[in-house]
């Protein structure tokens, strides 16, 4: 897989705890050997430095609900779908907080075949000109979102 220069998101990764049972926050270190709620298929909990015992659920609804019932002590997630969901709970009156764990930069991938070269080139330079022209600015406001670190053009 060869990729681009240009990210497309920063996925920020963040766990979601019950204030009562997590007295203080120190990091990925809190996380260790703990039993955590992690949505299968997303595969976050590999980009951890500690281990975990990972308890595997189909969404965070799910994985809220485990939280809720004391079968883990934190939910891993990434921090828009997390978000979403936990505005739910938090209007049940259920007292949650959320600590950021990570973020990384999530690139475009294409596979390596001359094909793929000349798809990623093409990328390239159309995602080079939206950068010096504005326009890749202007979709991330328009779509809410932040904008990556972006190299810079030449």
């Amino acid at each position: 897989m060869q990729t681009s220069d240009y990210p497309l998101a920063e996925e920020r990764v963040e766990v979601v705890y019950r204030p009562t049972r997590v007295r203080s926050w120190h990091g990925q270190q809190s996380l260790m050997g703990a039993g955590v709620a992690v949505v299968r298929g997303f595969g976050l909990e590999m980009h951890l430095e500690v281990e975990i015992k990972p308890f595997y659920v189909n969404d965070y609804d799910q994985a809220l609900r485990v939280l809720l019932a004391g079968r883990v002590k934190f939910v891993l997630g990434e921090q828009l779908l997390t978000g979403k969901i936990l505005l739910k709970y938090l209007e049940d009156g259920h007292k949650l907080s959320r600590q950021l764990v990570y973020f990384r930069l999530n690139y475009v991938g294409f596979v390596r075949s001359e094909r793929g070269g000349q798809l990623l080139k093409l990328y390239e330079e159309r995602m080079a000109k939206l950068l010096s022209g504005g326009e890749l600015h202007a979709i991330y406001r328009k779509w809410e979102r932040k904008m990556p670190p972006m190299p810079t053009t030449p």
